[in-house]
């Protein structure tokens, strides 16, 4: 094998190598701007279910349940931005450390990439955490209704009670003017017989 060949092949390598690092670099980044995105809309969501379909929602612990573990998520990913930054500065002090010494440096660890995989993940698992609760705290409020304001509850009693007063009320007045017609025409005998004896 040439030196051509070698220098060649050296910077094919490099040029993968460099090109596997920026994929890798892009996926994190990607990886902690989806996780705050969907965590964040998480929190608006229920919100507006809160507001918009369940007013007054049952089983309140459960959206707690969520409320914190998308707070946990959010919290932890951006510890990972911060423990990022040190991961990259430790890693050059690394690099430059093996450059000036002209030896090989792979035993020196980098206990700041460790904590930051560590993070990213944790931060995936509350978030999936927190889309269970709010999931199962959705079913629950759908399944059964909320619970009504007893004012609006006595209201539409009243409401739908009042039909039915009003029947009553005029099926009495009904049978009032039954009794009077029927006592006036039994009277009616009596007063022509008291005009036939006096007649008499």
């Amino acid at each position: 094998m040439t030196d051509n060949q070698e220098v060649f092949e050296r910077s094919t390598y490099l040029d993968e190598r460099r090109m596997l690092v920026q994929a890798e670099w892009d996926s994190a980044k990607s990886f902690d701007k989806t996780i705050v995105t969907l965590s964040a809309g998480a929190l608006a969501l229920s919100l507006t279910f809160v507001r918009e379909i369940a007013p007054q929602p049952g089983y309140v612990a459960l959206l707690f349940l969520a409320w914190g573990a998308f707070g946990i998520s959010l919290l932890l990913i951006l510890l990972s931005f911060l423990f990022g930054q040190y991961d990259m500065r430790r890693q050059r002090e690394i690099v430059d450390e093996m450059y000036e010494s002209q030896e090989d440096s792979s035993e020196a660890r980098n206990g700041w990439c460790l904590a930051t995989g560590v993070l990213n993940t944790v931060s995936l698992l509350a978030f999936l955490t927190g889309v269970v609760f709010l999931a199962v705290f959705a079913a629950c409020n759908l399944k059964e209704p909320s619970h009504e304001d007893p004012s609006q509850r006595q209201s539409q009693e009243v409401t739908c009670q009042s039909p039915n007063s009003k029947r009553s009320a005029f099926t009495q007045a009904a049978e009032a003017g039954t009794a009077v017609s029927e006592t006036a025409q039994s009277a009616q005998p009596l007063t022509w017989s008291r005009g036939e004896e006096d007649d008499g």
